[in-house]
């Protein structure tokens, strides 16, 4: 197999592009990502201003202690099961037919995404690039951040 240039990657998102915006199905699709996307930015900031969010995805401050659940009384037990029960699985999943199944969808899935159709298919359903997070989160605020190290520091109350 021979590798793509840009120049082909690029004329197949042209193509893509040509496709969708000429067929009804294609704008359809295309109103329907609009409202979805509106919906999806508003669950979106919902979520990242919610604060269990805030609080899950803080860094860590320096002294604070990590515990390891797999040696407490009360979550270990339950860990120690489960790595017990999926020990005892792993056979018999490895001899499923359901897995025999999925692995055969996979691979149908990987060869359908290495030809034309797919990859033209993988460009219309690509996501876009994600803004940096700390820029959308300082835009939502309405706040402009300064970027050097010399920052305010928060006075002692």
């Amino acid at each position: 197999m021979t590798e793509r240039s840009a120049n082909g990657n690029k004329r197949d998102q042209r193509f893509a592009g040509i496709v969708v915006e000429n067929s009804w199905v294609g704008r359809a699709v295309s109103r329907a990502a609009s409202k979805g996307s509106g919906v999806v930015e508003n669950v979106t900031d919902y979520v990242q201003e919610s604060y269990l969010y805030r609080w899950l995805t803080a860094e860590p401050e320096p002294d604070v202690v990590v515990i390891d659940l797999r040696e407490t009384y009360t979550v270990g037990p339950f860990i120690r099961l489960l790595d017990a029960t999926i020990e005892w699985l792993q056979p018999y999943w490895e001899a499923s037919t359901l897995k025999r199944g999925t692995d055969a969808c996979i691979r149908g899935l990987e060869w359908a995404a290495a030809t034309k159709p797919g990859r033209v298919l993988a460009s219309i359903l690509a996501p876009p690039e994600p803004p940096e997070r700390a820029e959308t989160r300082n835009d939502r605020a309405g706040k402009i951040e300064d970027t050097d190290d010399e920052r305010e520091q928060p006075e002692d109350q």
